[in-house]
């Protein structure tokens, strides 16, 4: 796999397997796109062999995201940063947040990022297959249950 084809540097890289496929993720920094590739594919110990690159998150503050497991699921957990080029105020008390804790699953070859059931219930419904948690400093939402994402500050 080159990762030159989507960005001149990768940040924050995280290789993980997830059900029977394995997953390269990294974060773009050196193009005016900046935001996160997830590769899929497969690996046999010493050559990973990419089968789908996919983008489910089109935010243009969702970045760095680091995944862990907890024994029984992968949590995927990323940088909500303000836009590159804003200029804080001189009492701001922080520049950035963490997203919400997501599960991040495959169904059907598709990669899904969706909110850990633990915290579920702070979405809000907003007409059937788009599904929002807002909170003071950002919005993020979930469309077909994590299929495709956005995370924005506000």
């Amino acid at each position: 796999f080159d990762a030159k084809e989507y960005t001149t540097v990768v940040e924050c890289p995280d290789f993980f397997k997830l059900d029977d496929k394995y997953v390269l993720m990294f974060s773009r920094l050196g193009t005016f796109n900046k935001g996160v590739t997830f590769v899929l594919g497969d690996f046999d110990g010493k050559t990973f062999t990419p089968e789908s690159v996919q983008f489910p998150e089109s935010g243009p503050h969702f970045y760095a995201p680091q995944t862990f497991s907890d024994g029984k699921r992968r949590i995927i957990i990323g940088w909500l940063h303000y836009s590159w080029d804003t200029k804080t105020d001189a009492d701001e008390i922080s520049i950035g947040a963490f997203t919400i804790p997501r599960e991040i699953t495959i169904e059907n070859g598709t990669l899904k990022m969706y909110p850990i059931k633990e915290a579920r219930h702070l979405l809000k419904d907003i007409g059937g297959n788009t599904e929002v948690l807002r909170d003071e400093n950002c919005v993020e939402i979930f469309i077909n249950k994590g299929e495709f994402t956005s995370t924005m500050r506000v």
